[in-house]
């Protein structure tokens, strides 16, 4: 399966466009139709042949094997709910970032554009809707203005080429289809080739993105599964509560399955907890917990992320200062503070309640009451940390020139074991003696080693 999803600014047809192409109407609350604007995730799935021909999900006497299935997500575009479009946004195979051609670049074009980049970002398909409404001479500059704008932001390495369509013509509907087999098709050898190297060990997890009751079966939970997999009968623990839970039975686009490998749409039918999970909770394996951080506070490093519509030297007075500001991941987001510590780019981010991430997963900062994408985080290391410990993970931070990214965790181990020689026979390399000609680690350091060897 193919997990696709949109973005783009508010009114430029994304909800249109994925009913053109599938025939589902993806805006499910009342509020939505009465509104006429999407709020909330919607979801929808097709399967496509080649050429673009729709093979249904009846089969038609089309071989599996011939199509490549897609489950779609379609986000709101209003700034208000930047929040609900990372939920839909943070494990995507393809995007479809929706420019309206009688718009253009529009606030939430970029922002979305932002989102996807702090998320992955994932191969993204630039579509120009509402073509009906402009000259044909004017389309090609358009396109050129959303190409250079995306690359800039995303990388011109993650780009498809543009289509563009009107859902009222009905132009340009096949073309889309077509392109969207071909890139589907290239990434489903991409993820198979991946999947050959995968780390059997490599920890399954779905975040939840919906949840609801049905009659005789109970609690259902919905979200996009990335990792190894679940099965019927699995164990399942809810983070960050530590609700345990089993799963009695699977569903994936409208088909029950025993066996779900990622990154898929998935629907778990959980037996009866202590509590309903939420949106924004993460479903496990318990044997696998040790995979992920769990904690209201965090050291993360921030990398900058490239704009189209602003001054690339213009920072957010809340990074350069410390202060209010939104942390998003998976489906989940939390209100937090953040604090410089020590080195340029790295911070410490206290959250108002629990948060729970795959250690492999960065967080989208996103300005406090508003939809500005300040940066990517990356966590260093999870858990309460007194000022000495703080100040000791600065300093080391600083003198090994660590940056912020993804790798800036096992750096910083590196670079506190580098300093301490290991005792035969010791499980605790704090308590070592320090390696020749390096200064001898204080409690501060050996406590901050302790903690680090144990996250």
């Amino acid at each position: 399966m193919i997990v696709l999803g949109m973005a783009g600014h508010i009114d430029h047809g994304k909800t249109a466009l994925v009913k053109a192409l599938t025939g589902i109407n993806t805006d499910r609350l009342p509020e939505e139709k009465s509104r006429g604007m999407t709020t909330d995730l919607g979801f929808a799935s097709m399967r496509l042949t080649a050429g673009g021909a729709d093979a249904g999900f009846a089969g038609r006497g089309v071989s599996i094997s011939d199509c490549v299935e897609f489950g779609l997500i379609d986000v709101p575009g209003h700034e208000r709910y930047i929040r609900n479009m990372v939920a839909g946004a943070w494990a995507l195979d393809l995007a479809l970032l929706v420019v309206a051609a009688n718009d253009g670049w529009m606030e939430q074009t970029e922002n979305h554009a932002r989102v996807l980049a702090a998320l992955g970002p994932p191969r993204v398909m630039p579509v120009i809707t509402k073509i009906d409404l402009i000259e044909p001479s004017h389309l090609v500059s358009i396109i050129d203005d959303v190409l250079a704008r995306a690359s800039l932001i995303l990388g011109a390495s993650c780009l498809a080429p543009a289509q563009s369509v009107s859902t009222v013509a009905s132009r340009g509907l096949e073309a889309l289809k077509s392109a969207l087999y071909e890139e589907g098709a290239e990434i489903l050898k991409k993820k198979k080739r991946d999947s050959e190297s995968r780390n059997p060990r490599d920890a399954p997890f779905l975040y939840v993105d919906r949840v609801f009751s049905r009659a005789g079966a109970g609690t259902i939970v919905c979200g996009t599964l990335v990792g190894n997999g679940f099965s019927s009968g699995d164990a399942v623990l809810i983070l960050p509560s530590g609700i345990e839970a089993r799963v009695k039975s699977m569903e994936s686009l409208e088909k029950r399955v025993e066996r779900a490998e990622g990154a898929v749409r998935l629907a778990l039918n959980l037996s009866k907890g202590k509590a309903v999970p939420i949106r924004g909770d993460l479903v496990v394996l318990p044997g696998q917990k040790a995979s992920f951080d769990v904690a209201a506070e965090f050291i993360i490093g921030v990398e900058d992320l490239a704009a189209s519509t602003s001054s690339p030297d213009r920072k957010s007075p809340v990074l350069e200062k410390g202060g209010e500001l939104e942390a998003a991941v998976g489906s989940a987001s939390r209100i937090g503070r953040i604090a410089p510590l020590g080195k340029k780019g790295f911070y410490r981010l206290l959250l108002d309640e629990p948060l729970a991430l795959p250690r492999r997963l960065p967080l989208a900062l996103i300005r406090h009451g508003g939809a500005q994408v300040l940066g990517r985080a990356w966590v260093v290391s999870s858990g309460r940390t007194d000022q000495a410990l703080r100040r000791k993970i600065g300093s080391v931070l600083r003198e090994s020139g660590i940056a912020p990214g993804p790798d800036a965790r096992e750096k910083l181990i590196r670079a506190l074991e580098a300093r301490t020689k290991p005792v035969p026979g010791s499980t605790l390399r704090a308590r070592a003696e320090p390696a020749a000609g390096a200064p001898r680690l204080s409690p501060a350091a050996m406590k901050a080693e302790a903690l680090l060897r144990k996250l």
